[in-house]
């Protein structure tokens, strides 16, 4: 390995004006020296803002083509990616301020290992903290099927040499879910992955998320991957509510600490009224 190592950061992206420009100068911003960011717009159909945003930026490596689908994207810009290191993030998240160069050295410090991960903050769609974070970032990566406790864009893995020659690219065939399969893949692979005490990047939650548009075909999907790599649905189930009570919980708290016993009974009163119109 070079002292100082090429990273390529990659990035899918479709009808992405919302929160590009952001993504992008995350990544310029960063204070390591050597960074590739290749972004890969997937047959965006917004009257060419999205290329327009790219157009922008003469350090990108950027091209345009037919859509073919965020994990045919992925693996595309893997192909093409030079780095020693590689990192997949969204169009609408951020690399969080010296992310690369903390991953970086790190991995230079401790050179048995195949890759790392780090702790994803989530933020909301003005940057400011959500009232919500993911659970259990800093558990085994053998325990990923179970939590999610890793995001794609806080995993820096050898990019050649481990993913593809060992066959370890997205599969296409998933729409929503193929992060999903490609870490319990990784998981399964038995490469050396360890946990770094760091936040990495910023994922933003916003209301035009797959995982809020799509949640019955993301259920499908998991339900094959579940069958596939024969995940305990029961253990899956039970940790699934155990979360879902604790992430109401804290939004509740997060009611109450904006407006006091108001902002709970508002949080309450919201979730009825989404049930019932959900029902309707």
């Amino acid at each position: 390995m070079q002292s100082t190592s090429l990273v390529s950061i990659i990035t899918p992206v479709y009808n992405g004006v919302a929160y590009l420009d952001d993504l992008i100068m995350s990544v310029r911003d960063q204070d390591y020296p050597l960074i590739e960011h290749i972004i890969i717009d997937d047959g965006s159909n917004d009257g060419g803002a999205t290329i327009a945003i790219l157009k922008k930026y003469s350090h990108l490596r950027w091209w345009t083509r037919e859509n073919k689908g965020q994990y045919a994207t992925m693996n595309e810009g893997l192909e093409a990616a030079k780095g020693e290191f590689a990192c997949f993030i969204s169009a609408d998240d951020l690399l969080a301020p010296g992310a690369v160069k903390i991953a970086i050295k790190h991995l230079m410090q401790h050179p048995e290992l195949d890759g790392l991960y780090g702790r994803s903050k989530l933020i909301d769609i003005d940057q400011n903290p959500y009232w919500d974070q993911i659970p259990c970032q800093g558990m085994s990566f053998k325990l990923y099927p179970y939590l999610h406790h890793v995001s794609h864009c806080s995993l820096y893995i050898k990019a050649k040499q481990l993913i593809i020659n060992e066959g370890l690219r997205f599969n296409p065939c998933y729409s929503y879910c193929g992060d999903y399969d490609w870490i319990i893949r990784l998981v399964n692979s038995g490469l050396n992955i360890n946990f770094l005490d760091a936040v990495l990047s910023q994922i933003r939650i916003h209301k035009n998320q797959a995982t809020h548009k799509y949640q019955e075909a993301m259920i499908m999907e998991q339900n094959t991957i579940f069958r596939e790599y024969h995940i305990n649905i029961l253990l899956y189930r039970f940790l699934y509510v155990m979360f879902y009570f604790s992430s109401a919980l804290n939004k509740l708290k997060f009611g109450y600490r904006s407006k006091g016993i108001q902002g709970a009974i508002y949080i309450v009163a919201n979730w009825f009224d989404r049930k019932i119109n959900k029902r309707r």
